[in-house]
């Protein structure tokens, strides 16, 4: 067996690549509505980086939950093919 002929390389590299766009989407729901807020926050002096610090605390519960929801599927979903993918094998 070659590693090219290995099909879990190319699903691990697109789910990472959906998590990714996911953690974009994710970022803009947070962030898109309130750039009028930011804008006035961050021209009275405050720090924007203890703004982002204190909205992605707020958040954290939801940016951690939803990866680890489609990760308990994929792993579940993936573990039953890598199972069946070995078993071919031998």
């Amino acid at each position: 067996m070659y590693p090219m002929d290995d099909p879990i390389i190319g699903q691990a590299s697109l789910s990472i690549l959906a998590l990714s766009l996911a953690a974009i989407a994710s970022s803009i729901r947070i962030f898109g509505d309130e750039q009028t807020e930011f804008k006035r926050e961050s021209s009275t002096a405050i720090s924007t980086g203890a703004y982002y610090l204190g909205k992605s605390i707020s958040h954290l519960f939801i940016i951690v939950a939803a990866p680890a929801v489609f990760l308990f599927a994929f792993t579940s979903v993936a573990g039953k093919f890598q199972n069946q993918y070995r078993n071919q094998l031998t």
